[in-house]
């Protein structure tokens, strides 16, 4: 899942430095800008946002308490991640005063105000389906041509699930694929049976020399389950869940 980051501050050519900097750092994020927190402050009730990146030059009280409000919004709260001039430490306190924890004092590097960010909104968090990781799991991926290729499970949950898979030209990328999961539950064999999932990501774990990947990891969504399939599925991840302590 993407995170949604608001950028805030009342230069044009700073939104679009900042801009520049998250989008360099932050593999998943999608990038919007307000000019001042009162724009910000209509945005966060239209739109899901993860994060909102603030530049913190002179606040006055009406800013102070929009900010308060953004963060704590039992409905549309958005943690905050606040850019202070270094050199003013009084910026600092107040900063701190209304409840943003996360903070990059200026002028700061890509990678810290990234690190910020992730701080602030680890995407692990934004998970809604716990994920488990099962010994010997593989899953075998249907192509309309009538092909199949097996691979590895990295990790699965009851919405999706995470394969590698070697020579990934055999593979062709398109948008719905035909999954068959197969389990080894301590000795109990199972398989799932008429999943359908679309592909949402695609990572390269390893390129050949003339740059073809060699090794990938595809994520894939699930988009129908059977019910019979549901089962299977809860069974595994019920097991997984056992195996743990």
């Amino acid at each position: 899942m993407p995170r949604n980051i608001l950028i805030v501050d009342p230069s044009v050519s700073m939104r679009r430095i900042l801009a520049n900097m998250v989008l360099a750092n932050v593999d998943d994020a999608v990038v919007y800008k307000a000019a001042n927190i009162t724009e910000a402050s209509t945005m966060v009730k239209e739109k899901k946002f993860h994060i909102l990146l603030f530049s913190w030059e002179e606040v006055d009280y009406k800013t102070t308490e929009l900010l308060t409000t953004i963060q704590k919004d039992p409905q549309h709260g958005v943690p905050v991640v606040a850019l202070v001039d270094g050199d003013q430490e009084q910026s600092l306190v107040a900063v701190k005063n209304i409840g943003i924890k996360e903070y990059v004092q200026a002028p700061c590097s890509a990678a810290s105000l990234a690190e910020a960010i992730t701080l602030a909104c680890n995407p692990v968090n934004m998970r809604t389906n716990r994920r488990f990781s099962i010994p010997d799991t593989t899953a075998s991926i249907y192509t309309e041509s009538g092909g199949k290729v097996v691979c590895k499970v990295v990790n699965i949950s009851s919405g999706g699930l995470l394969c590698e898979l070697e020579s990934p030209d055999h593979l062709p990328l398109k948008d719905m694929y035909s999954v068959t999961i197969h389990f080894d539950l301590g000795g109990r064999l199972l398989d799932t049976e008429g999943i359908t999932a679309a592909l949402s990501g695609m990572k390269v774990l390893d390129r050949q020399k003339g740059c073809l990947p060699n090794k990938i990891r595809l994520a894939f969504i699930f988009c129908t389950v059977p019910h019979e399939s549901a089962e299977v599925l809860g069974q595994a991840l019920v097991f997984a869940e056992q195996q743990e302590f």
